[in-house]
């Protein structure tokens, strides 16, 4: 079983954010920890968990949490932790300290995902960033400090700042600490964020997606989805492109157990009167075949070519013969992530 935790607080909303997060908040915390400490218990009894085999601590800001927080939540969830099971949690260089790292390497994170998104300090005064490039280094080379082994870097393109020269500037300093992965998200604009109906916010370029993907495949990053890039791989986010059952736990966290999918509400103070106040939605077999199509081509998991309908399968030997497939042990993959949803789409038509 997989567990993803939400941490909805954060120093500030950053303006193309569109994640549930909540600025001011902090007097709050250590009465949410105490309902996702109940939301926990209640799942992991009800699933009957006898081993979770990663934990995803996102937000928000997880390193905004005093560490102390996180204490009772670890030992709950240390009866169900292996030697294997792969625990990460979120982080910002602005929140960072080294003490905060220390103390949650002791509790059993051995997985840290930092939000640096540029070490360019004008574009992340345009994102909204409030970090600057010295202190994203410094987050850096505090992590490995400590001691932590893997680490991915996050890292947003796609800007009107954007350049060839920027993106090579930025993926070069972040390579030249040992990560193990790095995600590139293209900036796209989400409804009530401060960048919506703004122009002048993003410059699109195709070049910019193969620029990123040459340069770090190679220097030994394997592109193993669409936006993620690893000598070591994701095992949580690799679950949910293989359809995997997985808890959500916190303000707005999604859940599935493979027939339903659950969500959590969004508003804090609900979530903070009922922490089970869910919505629940049954993936019936036209809709996960959807998914699985589209989840399986955006990464290296691929679909299975014996569960493609007749007519879908004729497009996709089509797709095949043009070169935009491979077929390998009997399952099609994408040659290209970053057209893969346009493939979906041509398959299921």
């Amino acid at each position: 079983m997989r567990l993803y935790i939400h941490i909805p607080f954060c120093e500030q909303k950053c303006n193309y954010c569109a994640f549930t997060s909540y600025v001011s908040k902090e007097k709050k915390i250590a009465l949410y920890f105490e309902k996702l400490l109940f939301a926990i218990e209640f799942f992991l009894n009800k699933k009957e968990v006898k081993e979770l085999k990663s934990i995803y601590i996102g937000g928000g800001t997880p390193s905004l949490v005093d560490s102390k927080f996180y204490e009772p939540i670890f030992q709950k969830l240390s009866f169900f932790m292996q030697d294997k099971s792969e625990i990460t949690i979120e982080a910002n260089p602005s929140s960072l300290t080294k003490e905060w790292l220390l103390h949650m390497k002791s509790l059993g994170v051995n997985r840290l995902s930092l939000g640096i998104q540029s070490f360019d300090d004008k574009k992340l005064a345009f994102l909204g960033r409030v970090h600057n490039s010295n202190e994203a280094i410094l987050a850096l080379e505090n992590i490995f400090e400590v001691g932590f082994k893997n680490l991915s870097v996050d890292l947003i393109y796609g800007t009107f700042l954007d350049n060839l020269n920027l993106l090579e500037s930025d993926l070069k300093k972040a390579i030249t600490f040992p990560i193990t992965h790095l995600s590139a998200y293209t900036l796209t604009i989400e409804k009530n964020t401060p960048f919506f109906k703004k122009e002048n916010i993003i410059k699109k370029s195709d070049d910019y997606s193969k620029f990123i993907k040459e340069f770090l495949e190679d220097r030994g990053f394997n592109h193993y989805e669409v936006a993620s890039f690893g000598k070591v791989k994701s095992k949580h986010n690799l679950a949910y492109w293989n359809y995997e059952e997985y808890i959500g736990v916190g303000c707005s966290a999604v859940g599935f157990d493979g027939k339903v999918r659950y969500t959590n509400t969004h508003n804090l103070n609900s979530y903070l009167k009922n922490p089970l106040n869910l919505k629940y939605e049954k993936i019936d077999k036209e809709k996960r075949y959807f998914e699985k199509i589209f989840l399986g081509l955006r990464s290296e998991v691929g679909i299975c070519k014996s569960e493609l309908l007749e007519n879908d399968l004729i497009n996709a030997i089509t797709l095949l013969d043009e070169g935009m497939l491979r077929l390998k042990d009997e399952r099609f993959y994408a040659k290209d992530f970053f057209i893969a949803d346009s493939l979906a789409l041509y398959i299921m038509n």
